[in-house]
């Protein structure tokens, strides 16, 4: 491919960019899905969920990516440009020291989705008050701007959940006081509840408890319990115990004080643990809700899972994962390994000890479980990160005394010969289950691959990731077709910041789109021409994780398009098409002439 035949048509005419007329709209949009489809390419845009706009009006500090201000403006924007899936960030209950959704509980649901303007209304049998609400609102420090207040967000939406709960308990003990349409919406909720409580309830009660007790030790991560007590009430500490109220693994007089212990917190924090559960069903009935109708607008959701076991995982299962050893990342041409502490599940409990049988051990039916319910939640496929930790991580031990490769160096053969028996017996049939392919696994390959883990993935049919900032254009050109491209995502510089120039950034989207690819992504700050990064690796603090949409995200995109900040996507899709098939406009003359046709009019004068 020779990227110096891209045109520039039309580049260095000046402009101000107008907006689509809503009866240019539907033949604009036909333009980029029937480019696409010529193209052969899955359009994705990378947007985490709190990075989503919200109405002035409706801002209560973080995105809320299935608020009506989503409803109302980010789903018909992502509708008119050809995006079809979209790919949020791991989906877990955030710390609320750390806005990393990578630090997330991935078994607990984010309570941050949940639209608390919905819970004011009649149908949630207005168990917020809209005082609550709107002071929500108002005291939001970053009210309307590019930035998330995330320790804000997770305060007020604890304190809105909490009364949420409180006034649902009071109202569905009187419901003879309410008015009809308020006691519907209570006797909705109770069904719910019930239902969520029967399906959810001892995972979820683990996390209620894990919460409780992270409370109680001024501390959210279990080793570390009882350290220190400066500011803590220490009159109900049973530290042992509480680090391992669920571990099986002890003697029969451990096991009773135990279940004692289970008891008296059960009791004692009886309403904590039903307010947690409560809002647990709110986020669970909000992604559910939320993710139908994202799809109804043809638009799947797409998942992002971390490898590693959040620490209230490894807390409630202890059992399951090795005592000694830690995973971590080695790469050969790096001194020394990245040592990430995160825990590792028991290859001896993964699968049956028999064998000739391929059944799941306890380990592995707990990782079944785990990617059956993200597949199921979302039926746009999961990006699993670091798919290496499923394959032969590089693990460690803590006091330095033995380290490498899981699978394949210090267990032989008990992920298969070639290190894919977690992939073909666990990940795979759990897609599957959820009536998706190995299409719909995008692997997070960067970095070094160990082994022959590379072709395993190709010969598995599941994808990888290329990120064509670090591939030169032939490279790009020859990507796997089963992978998903991207110029940068969250851990890498933007488009602009790695392409100052304009045109030499427009060239860099023309041979994204004209990539081997199928799957094409974009971040939502290259999308918008956006220099500043989301997130800078190895750095902590509040200028992580906060950049968002405004409440006019979208006259923003319109006026970063005459610099060509903004990706004029009618412009890249001509363009790419003509440089996979070099008699495109030949024979592909209307639709030729419609993608130069939008092109143009969005460099027109308003």
């Amino acid at each position: 491919m020779k990227v110096n035949s891209i045109n520039n048509y039309g580049a260095y005419s000046p402009s101000f960019q107008r907006k689509l007329r809503e009866d240019e709209k539907p033949h604009c949009t036909k333009a980029i899905q029937d480019g696409l489809k010529t193209l052969d390419k899955n359009l994705g845009i990378i947007l985490p969920t709190n990075c989503s706009p919200s109405e002035y009006s409706k801002d209560v500090g973080i995105g809320v990516p299935y608020s009506k201000s989503s409803e109302k403006m980010l789903f018909p924007f992502l509708q008119e440009w050809g995006f079809t899936k979209w790919q949020q960030e791991p989906s877990g209950l955030r710390k609320r020291t750390d806005a990393s959704p990578y630090a997330s509980n991935s078994s607990a649901y984010n309570t941050l989705i949940i639209d608390l303007e919905k819970l004011t209304t009649p149908e949630y049998g207005r168990i917020l008050s809209r005082d609550t609400y709107e002071s929500t609102v108002n005291n939001n420090p970053r009210r309307g701007q590019n930035k998330s207040d995330f320790t804000y967000a997770v305060n007020t939406n604890k304190t809105a959940l909490d009364e949420a709960y409180q006034t649902f308990k009071y109202k569905s003990e009187n419901l003879d006081d309410l008015e009809s349409d308020e006691r519907h919406g209570i006797e909705t909720l109770t069904k719910d509840f019930k239902a969520f409580k029967q399906i959810h309830g001892r995972e979820q009660e683990k996390n209620a408890l894990y919460s409780i007790l992270t409370d109680k030790y001024n501390n959210d991560y279990w080793p570390n319990w009882g350290l220190e007590s400066y500011g803590c009430d220490t009159s109900d500490w049973d530290v042992d115990t509480d680090k391992n109220l669920f571990d099986s693994s002890s003697s029969y007089h451990e096991q009773k004080q135990k279940e004692a212990r289970l008891s008296h917190l059960r009791t004692v924090h009886k309403d904590e643990i039903d307010s947690f559960l409560f809002s647990q069903m709110l986020a669970k009935k909000a992604l559910d809700v939320g993710n139908q109708k994202l799809t109804e607008k043809g638009i799947k959701p797409i998942a992002d899972i971390p490898v590693a076991f959040s620490d209230a995982e490894v807390w409630g299962n202890k059992h399951l994962f090795l005592k000694d050893l830690r995973m971590g990342c080695k790469e050969p041409w790096n001194n020394e390994p990245q040592r990430w502490g995160f825990f590792v599940l028991d290859p001896n409990k993964l699968f049956s000890s028999d064998n000739r049988t391929n059944q799941l051990g306890e380990a592995g039916k707990f990782l079944y479980d785990k990617y059956e319910r993200v597949f199921e939640e979302n039926k746009g496929g999961v990006r699993i990160d670091h798919i290496v930790g499923l394959i032969d991580p590089y693990v460690y031990t803590e006091n330095g005394g033995r380290e490498g490769r899981l699978y394949s160096e210090i267990y032989k053969g008990k992920n298969g010969h070639n290190c894919d028996r977690i992939l073909k017996k666990i990940i795979l049939p759990a897609s599957k289950a959820a009536g998706l392919d190995e299409s719909a696994i995008i692997a997070e390959d960067l970095g070094y691959m160990p082994g022959n883990s590379a072709q395993m993935l190709q010969d598995l049919k599941i994808g990888g990731i290329t990120v064509t900032q670090w591939k030169n254009g032939d490279e790009t050109w020859k990507a796997p077709k089963n992978n998903a491209a991207m110029i940068a995502n969250h851990d890498t510089a933007s488009a602009k910041e790695r392409y100052p120039d304009k045109f030499e950034r427009r060239k860099k989207f023309i041979e994204l789109f004209a990539s081997g690819a199928k799957n094409i992504q974009i971040f939502w700050t290259d999308l918008f021409g956006i220099k500043e990064r989301y997130n800078q690796p190895g750095t902590t603090g509040d200028q992580n994780w906060s950049l968002r949409m405004t409440p006019d995200f979208n006259n923003d995109y319109h006026k970063k398009l005459q610099d060509y900040d903004a990706v004029n996507l009618p412009d890249v899709i001509w363009e790419a098409n003509r440089l996979r098939n070099p008699n495109f406009s030949n024979e592909n003359r209307e639709l030729s002439e419609s993608l130069k046709h939008w092109a143009n009019v969005l460099k027109e004068r308003e």
